[in-house]
Order: structure tokens, then C-alpha cells, then sequence
């Protein structure tokens, strides 16, 4: 099995939205690079060969475009939110005021998730044309390329995206074609390092994962979907990580798609169900379970992606791929709200970040 399909409103938006001369986002996602390296890896996963090592074909990493940036001079020192179209750039807005745009990263191919570092760095899953599936980090003031490149192996989609309080990187990435032995994965980054010290598959059936995060001591927290259901799991460890924890909740049979997952300043687990429209926030889980939810924010009609301001009290959130607005956490009251440029929005990010 492989993934090219549109589970829930989020990919339903952008197969209808992102289309090139009638080729919809579907058709890239079959897009092969060429080779240069191959690189034998191996697998640590869930189901019946959990915890042990099992050998896989040698990923293979191709050549890598650079996307050209620009933006306004002295706006690395004001809080900035980073808007992904998913076809071809992240546009740069004040947090402040009217959101003013003030920057652009262009070139890009099909950018889909997002986050932000500690000092300020922002990172892309490009998964697009060929010779671009790669994760690049781009430094303030964003006015130049990459200053690094993660790897992706060729053939794979690097999707969600995710950096821990000492810098580690967590990359999910899942297959693109039918001739994937592994379906997803997470791959885990040392700080500053563009190759995987741990790479970890995911479920099987197949998982597709849409958001990642982590939490104060180095948790990273994955939803997404399974079949045709929902999916949360739970991986420690970081670069020695061995194992996939999947979680329960005391309101799983109510769980629609889950689109987001971020943590709140109190290392409590906020996940988006778009179906629904609102954020449920948990405790920390215990016995495979969260539990019930201590909040539920409500308000969130139509949102595909969210991120954390970094005082905690807001977040801002995608609604419908066409506009963004800035909503009061945990409350749910509305702030304010901006229509997007053509081409709308997929992902976001903020800087500064959130630092659980």
C-alpha cells in the first residue's frame, strides 16, 4: 500500500486547490528523483517485529534544488508567522497589527509542514519536484537559502516536521510509490546533523502521519490517520529511539481527523480535530491512554493546521486554506483574522516558538 490519496478535509482542499496544467498534487507525489548515493538504513517498528532491527532496501538520496528567499530587513526581531501555499513558497507576515506581509521564500515544491527552533530558524518538508524532497532550514532574516538541507530518500515524502527543546529534528516521512517495503517512518536528526541517527516505521496498516511535536523532555507526539480512522502514538527517546507507543483517549469514539498536535506550555498535548472543529488538550498519558480532555477549544471550524504563540495564551490557526485567524487558548474567543494571498495556506509556523 502506498499513499497518494486525500483522507479528510485538509487533503480534499489541496488536491482541488494546488493543481499545475490539470496535474493535481496526487500525480507529484509520484515524481522519482534521480540517484547519486544509496544509503543502507535500517528499521526499528511496531506489530511483529517490534524492537528488532530489520534490514531494508538501501534508500536512495538524489540532488537537491535551492529555493531563493527574500523579505523585509530588521524583521528577525519581531514575531513572525510563516505561511506555507503548499505549490510553491511560505509568505512571511508580522504577528502584530494588520499582519503585514514582509517576506517571501520562493522556489520551494510543494511545501507541506513547518516549525520553528529556539533561535529562530525555520524548517520545510519540500516534498515536490524532483531533486527537492528534502527538508531545508532556512536562518533569520530569511533572506538568503538554506544554510542546511535534511535528507530524504528518494521516492519518499517528507510531510510533518518537528525540533525538541536540545534540537533534535523529527522528520515523518511516508511512501510515495508502490515499490515501498516501509509505508511511514519518523527519522530522527542530531542537532546540525542532515543525515537520521534513528529512523522508526510507523504502524502497519499504514499510517498517514500529519503532524508532529515535541514536548518539554524530548516526547514526540504524532497524529494522523490509519485505515480510516484516527491515529495518535507516542515515540521517546529521540536519536535512540527503538519503539511506537500508540495512544488511546477517553473520547477516541468521538474523534474525527486529526490534522495538528502541539504542546502548551504546561507539556499538556493539544490535538486538532478538524472534523469537529476543536482542539482537545490532555495530560500526559498514562498506560497508553490520555484520558479525557481537560480542555476542549472550540471555534475551529474549518481549521487544517495550528501553531502556539510563544506566550502560550494564543495560537493561530489555518481555517479552510483561505485565511488565518488568531484565537485566545484556551478559550477559543477570536482575536482577529486575515484573508490569505492567492494560492491560500497549508501549513504555519511562528517565531518566536513556543518552547514547551
Amino acid at each position: 500500500m502506498f499513499f497518494t490519496g486525500h483522507y479528510s478535509l485538509r487533503r480534499r482542499v489541496t488536491q482541488r486547490t494546488h493543481a499545475t496544467n490539470g496535474t493535481s498534487r496526487r500525480t507529484f507525489l509520484l515524481v522519482m528523483a534521480s540517484t547519486t548515493l544509496a544509503v543502507p538504513i535500517f528499521f526499528t517498528g511496531v506489530g511483529p517485529q517490534m524492537g528488532a532491527k530489520a534490514a531494508v532496501p538501501s534508500f536512495e538520496f538524489g540532488p537537491r534544488t535551492v529555493p531563493a528567499s527574500r523579505s523585509v530587513p530588521g524583521i528577525a526581531s519581531k514575531p513572525l508567522l510563516f505561511v506555507s501555499n503548499g505549490t510553491d513558497r511560505v509568505d512571511i507576515f508580522l504577528q502584530a497589527g494588520k499582519n503585514k506581509l514582509v517576506g517571501h521564500i520562493t522556489g520551494l515544491s510543494k511545501p507541506a509542514g513547518m516549525t520553528t527552533d529556539a533561535a529562530g530558524n525555520l524548517y520545510v518538508t519540500n516534498y515536490g519536484a524532483q531533486g527537492a524532497q528534502a527538508v531545508p532550514v532556512y536562518a533569520p532574516p530569511y533572506n538568503s537559502g538554506p544554510y542546511l538541507t535534511l535528507s530524504t530518500p528518494v521516492g519518499y515524502l517528507p510531510y510533518a516536521v518537528a525540533v525538541s527543546r536540545k534540537g533534535v529534528v523529527a522528520v515523518a516521512i511516508v511512501c510515495t510509490d508502490g515499490s515501498c517495503s516501509i509505508e511511514s517512518f519518523v527519522s530522527f536528526f542530531a542537532k546540525g546533523s542532515t543525515t537520521p541517527c534513528a529512523t522508526i516505521s510507523l504502524a502497519n496498516p499504514p499510517v498517514m502521519p500529519y503532524s508532529v511535536a515535541f514536548d518539554h523532555t524530548g516526547n514526540l507526539f504524532l497524529v494522523g490517520q490509519i485505515g480510516s480512522g484516527p491515529y495518535m502514538s507516542e515515540i521517546s527517546g529521540g536519536c535512540s529511539a527503538t519503539t511506537v507507543k500508540p495512544l488511546t483517549a477517553g473520547n477516541s469514539d468521538s474523534l474525527g481527523g486529526l490534522f495538528a498536535v502541539g504542546v502548551n506550555q504546561s507539556n499538556q498535548v493539544a490535538v486538532l480535530d478538524t472534523d469537529h472543529g476543536y482542539l482537545c488538550t490532555y495530560n500526559h498519558p498514562k498506560h497508553g491512554s490520555f484520558g479525557n480532555p481537560v480542555y476542549t477549544t472550540t471555534g475551529l471550524d474549518g481549521a487544517v493546521d495550528l501553531a502556539f504563540t510563544a506566550s502560550g495564551r494564543d495560537l493561530f490557526a489555518i481555517i479552510n486554506s483561505r485565511s488565518v485567524s488568531e484565537i485566545d487558548y484556551p478559550s477559543g474567543v477570536l482575536d482577529k483574522t486575515f484573508n490569505l494571498p492567492s494560492g491560500g495556506g497549508d501549513d504555519l509556523a511562528v517565531t518566536p516558538a513556543l518552547v514547551p
